[in-house]
């Protein structure tokens, strides 16, 4: 049966807020207290969002951050560093699978279903590659992370649009056993932006309509606009001010 998703679009957020509202949806959807949720978003200022069992000063250049005022902002799911700006699209989808279900399911299902959404952006080529991320001529336009709690799934990633490749090259390490598609090693050389791949590049707002399009029908259903709940709200600025503004959480090795 089709059921709708909520889908809530926080545009340009702060970073602290935006991981923080992501684990409240996550908690929100353990407890019944929601349904599916596609949450969308953009970070201003920039930032360096870091995998749950990372080092923070083997990922990031700690220093190069600090000087910039690039907040360094641990998530709660695995993966690795990346650079995450305005000219991004973060996704978070929320769901409990129907069924059978493995655990990287849940990566399979979002990854392929940005594929489509690449494909009716106009970009040829899109496929997904590894365990998390979406590529084009072997270079990553897409990745993404996983957590499940109580049967629950949280998957979130981003959707390279014009990001600014040289802040990224200097904000995250260098990773010289890190290989990813094609076996480049840089952060920065193992991307490319739809800016780079189309000629003319959609905006923002197309890049969203097509990634929770697709995010949705992925999981049986249809688009709801939304609005986080009060209760929801109330969770992620208690989880903003007590977890993801501490160093305590965010820059532990």
């Amino acid at each position: 049966m089709n059921q709708a998703v909520r889908v809530i679009d926080t545009d340009l957020e702060r970073p602290q807020l935006t991981a923080a509202i992501d684990e409240a949806l996550l908690g929100s959807r353990m407890d019944d207290r929601s349904g599916n949720t596609i949450h969308l978003y953009r970070r201003r200022p920039p930032s360096v969002s870091i995998g749950y069992f990372q080092a923070a000063a083997e990922v990031a250049d700690l220093e190069a951050c600090r000087r910039d005022d690039v907040p360094v902002v641990r998530r709660i799911s695995g993966g690795g560093a990346i650079y995450t700006d305005e000219r991004q699209l973060v996704y978070a989808l929320t769901f409990r699978p129907q069924g059978r279900f493995k655990a990287q399911d849940g990566l399979s299902l979002a990854c392929n279903a940005l594929v489509r959404a690449l494909e009716r952006l106009g970009v040829e080529g899109a496929r997904m590659e590894g365990l998390n991320d979406v590529v084009v001529d072997d270079k990553k336009v897409s990745g993404s992370a996983q957590v499940i709690r109580r049967g629950v799934h949280l998957v979130h990633g981003t959707v390279l649009v014009d990001t600014d490749l040289e802040a990224m090259a200097k904000y995250l390490m260098f990773q010289p056993g890190k290989k990813g598609p094609g076996g480049h090693a840089t952060p920065a050389t193992r991307v490319a932006t739809l800016s780079q791949i189309l000629s003319s590049p959609p905006s923002i707002e197309d890049v969203k309509a097509a990634v929770s399009h697709e995010l949705a029908s992925s999981i049986g259903g249809s688009i709801e606009e939304g609005a986080l709940m009060d209760w929801e709200r109330d969770k992620a600025l208690h989880l903003e001010a007590t977890r993801y503004t501490q160093d305590d959480w965010n820059l532990r090795t």
